[in-house]
């Protein structure tokens, strides 16, 4: 059972969708109540709502509306509408949004086979996915939109609700935040996907939403940070206030309003929060973010399923690692995969791939010595039956879009090659490197556009970042065994060369390439590489290149 709370403000234009929708949902109708507020809406919002509604009221467990009579905000009116209900699972859902027909299915099934200290589940957005970051293995996330999230409404009760103080915009993030220091945890789950039409133009910067970024980010601040963190939000908007960045009309009347605010609800905030989780902020953010916010993800939603993609991992049976490896598989919104593992070495992982296999198409083989990582790449691409490829080293990691995102770059190009930005991730690994110790902090390196001259000068393309055609293989054959480290850029080079054409760049970040965190690990990994990389080049040096003069002008634009 099910409570869906929906709060309106001149909404008219978004209803017929949203209902049509709801009733579309692969869930019957009999198990939703639904709970609607309307915010003194001044169009024909509950005229057309009631036309909507009033042919489907019998078919739902419950309905309850509430007219206001002023617009007491979003998150106070959703406390009214939810109180209204008493199903276990509530799901706040926006008005101007379109659900796929098995995102509340997804939500719930997920929820329900969730443990009880995780306490809110957000689905993923089109066309525009949030870019804040996620465990691409646990999609545990740091906070949740409040535009489509199922929350358990014992811990929503618990800490009653969202704050009043928010009238719009932050909300969403302090009740995240709340949650998670009642000691619960949250999660995004991108298989449940929805439409939200919240911007015909991305580059418009909306007055309430920026007023109520910038007034919430100053309450945030002061109930979750300490006072350095205060400080430098103040600074963040005495910037704003002398006019630095100027996005909308008669700007520092409204900080000031927002300022006076603050100085009003001061006591509100600082004396309102357990402060049990150290809570981060990136200047106006409140999580690390992705590249690619405003990058258009719809075209992959209706991309059809029948491509096979080939994922392969060379292993020397690290488990600890490969279980992190699978697990962000697992998560992959494109679901034709294969994965192909191939241990250098002797036969260890039958008994540790059991649990996967009814996961995921799973192809393992042992080499039965170490050959080294050449020789199981090659294997690999040799074992693996999709028509594209692509590696994951076993300490790397992927996004749940990452495969979808990049099979979709090459689908709508008539490419062969896609590849995407990835991060940085420094990391200590156990003595015996079987798993992670600790983990340093992200960093965006790995986001150039494509140009042959600069990979002919130095790899920056690190391996799970690409997708290559089965074709591409064929003709080019596989690592060169003499290579130890920097066998991919090779690869590359020769594949750039064959292709004739630049690797489409799908300019959003979508992996996690691993490199160590100790010092003395990096200068000693650092001096390998570089010897190796005078190597390659040396050997790349008597590649032939045969190109048409059009062909050698795109592989070299970008370096124009």
């Amino acid at each position: 059972m099910l409570d869906i709370s929906i709060v309106l403000h001149n909404s008219e234009r978004h209803l017929e969708n949203l209902i049509s929708s709801l009733i579309q949902q692969a869930m019957p109708l009999s198990d939703i109540s639904l709970l609607i507020y309307d915010n003194n809406s001044s169009d024909n919002t509950l005229l057309k709502l009631q036309q909507l509604i009033e042919p489907l009221i019998e078919n739902f467990q419950s309905y309850h509306l509430i007219e206001g009579k002023q617009n007491i905000g979003f998150g106070r009116a959703h406390n009214l509408a939810i109180a209204q209900g008493c199903n276990d699972y509530i799901f706040i859902l926006n008005p101007d949004t379109q659900l796929s027909d098995s995102c509340i299915p997804i939500l719930m099934n997920t929820a329900r086979n969730d443990t009880e200290n995780i306490s809110a589940w957000e689905a993923r957005q089109s066309p525009y996915e949030h870019p804040k970051i996620y465990n691409p293995m646990t999609l545990e996330t740091s906070w949740v939109s409040a535009a489509a999230v199922l929350v358990r409404r014992s811990i929503f009760e618990q800490i009653d609700g969202f704050d009043h103080q928010f009238f719009l915009y932050g909300e969403d993030v302090d009740l995240s935040w709340r949650l998670r220091d009642a000691g619960t945890q949250l999660r995004y789950i991108p298989d449940a996907v929805l439409t939200h039409n919240t911007y015909q133009d991305p580059s418009i910067v909306k007055p309430l939403q920026f007023i109520g970024s910038i007034r919430a980010n100053l309450y945030l601040r002061t109930r979750f940070g300490n006072l350095r963190s205060i400080l430098k939000g103040f600074k963040l908007q005495l910037l704003l206030l002398r006019g630095v960045h100027q996005q909308v009309k008669s700007q520092r009347r409204l900080i000031l309003q927002s300022f006076a605010k603050w100085l009003i609800h001061f006591k509100h905030f600082r004396h309102a929060s357990k402060r049990q989780i150290q809570h981060q902020f990136f200047d106006w953010e409140y999580e690390y973010a992705r590249e690619g916010a405003y990058y258009d993800i719809s075209p992959c939603l209706t991309m059809n399923n029948d491509t096979k993609v080939s994922i392969l991992i060379r292993t020397i049976g690290k488990q600890k690692l490969l279980s992190q490896a699978l697990a962000c598989i697992v998560n992959q919104t494109y679901k034709n995969i294969e994965v192909v593992i191939v241990e250098d070495g002797s036969e260890s992982l039958n008994k540790f791939l059991i649990p996967y296999r009814s996961k995921l198409d799973i192809n393992y083989q042992a080499l039965g010595i170490n050959k080294g990582r050449c020789h199981a790449g090659n294997q690999a691409m040799e074992n693996a039956k999709g028509e594209f490829y692509l590696f994951l080293d076993e300490d790397d990691l992927l996004y749940a879009d990452h495969i979808e995102q990049l099979l979709i770059a090459v689908k709508q190009h008539k490419a062969r090659v896609a590849y995407s930005f990835a991060f940085e991730l420094p990391s200590v690994y156990e003595k015996n490197g079987d798993g992670i110790v600790r983990e340093g902090n992200l960093f965006g390196r790995f986001k150039r556009p494509f140009s042959f001259l600069k990979l002919l000068h130095a790899n920056y393309l690190p391996i799970n970042t690409i997708l290559f055609s089965h074709s591409l293989y064929e003709e080019c054959g596989g690592f060169d065994p003499e290579i130890d480290l920097n066998e991919d850029w090779n690869l590359w080079v020769r594949f750039s060369i064959q292709n004739r054409a630049p690797f489409i760049n799908v300019p959003k970040t979508t992996a996690i390439y691993r490199v160590p965190l100790e010092e003395e690990v990096n200068k000693e990994r650092h001096k390998q590489l570089l010897d190796y990389q005078q190597r390659v080049r040396k050997l790349q040096s008597t590649l032939k290149v045969e190109l048409t003069v059009e062909e050698l002008l795109r592989l070299t634009h970008e370096s124009d």
